[in-house]
């Protein structure tokens, strides 16, 4: 589906007499990007395919057509993804305990397996309402406003991530889901492709990270974050949070987003 997606823009394009750097300059797409999209070897978000239609002059029932075909595309990827083990109940409850401490647990391809109440307020993300393929840590981090607003320092940790992920999935790009991801973030984050782009000099180390929010209401609340692999090696990991010792206030005002949280379930 994705050969036939790109020979249909291909040939429209070609039929309005169109270079590849135009249509990708005027949808505000990277040349780059927009070549591998014609090949059929990148898969674009429904947001860049519209304004790439709009620019080969596509009529509705054509930009259906060529949404139908991505959906096909995002289908089959979907199919691939490896079956998820439980989560252990053992972690769960441990993960629950934490509250009002943000606690969420992720496999090696930075997915949201489970989530503790908590998390949900501090980030401002609704996890559960969320797309499975949109339910993870990287993709979160590069595309949802709410965690770019809230989180203090937001370049350095997300820049962080991407690096961490280059070096989690090293010889892993071949796996269909994390192949997926990575064109969906090129096709949207410009931040991304950049960063994705550069020479890994070092990989980060696996070190407690510190992280401010700064809700609105409370004010700023900083955490220290700590990863604990599961013992299985699947890879996957239990994130926790630790109120930082010089941060007086933050644990009263994560018990203050806890109490928030419950009286907005009660309306």
């Amino acid at each position: 589906m994705r050969r036939e997606l790109g020979g249909f823009l291909q040939q429209r394009r070609r039929n309005l007499g169109l270079r590849r750097e135009e249509v990708a300059a005027k949808a505000s797409v990277g040349y780059d990007w927009y070549v591998r999209i014609e090949q059929g070897r990148g898969r674009a978000s429904s947001d860049v395919l519209v304004r790439v239609c709009k620019v080969l002059e596509l009529d509705k029932p054509e930009i259906e057509y060529v949404l139908d075909l991505a959906e096909g595309v995002a289908g089959l990827v979907e199919l691939t993804r490896p079956p998820e083990e439980p989560v252990p109940d053992a972690v769960l409850r441990v993960m629950r305990m934490q509250d009002p401490a943000p606690s969420y647990v992720l496999n090696s391809l930075l997915d949201l397996l489970a989530w503790n109440e908590c998390s949900c307020e501090f980030y401002g993300v609704e996890f559960g309402e969320l797309p499975a393929a949109d339910r993870n840590l990287l993709w979160l981090m590069l595309t949802h406003p709410g965690v770019r607003d809230r989180l203090d320092e937001w370049e350095s940790h997300a820049n962080r991530l991407v690096v961490l992920c280059r070096t989690l999935w090293a010889g892993m790009m071949n796996v269909p889901h994390i192949e997926a991801l990575v064109a969906r973030l090129e096709s949207v984050s410009d931040e991304f492709r950049h960063w994705w782009s550069l020479p890994l000099a070092q990989a980060p180390a696996m070190d407690p990270v510190r992280k401010k929010i700064l809700d609105p209401a409370l004010g700023a609340l900083v955490v220290d974050q700590t990863a604990w692999l599961f013992g299985d090696k699947s890879g996957r990991m239990l994130i926790l949070s630790t109120p930082a010792e010089d941060a007086p206030g933050t644990a009263e005002k994560l018990a203050e987003l806890a109490a928030r949280r419950a009286a907005r379930a009660l309306r």
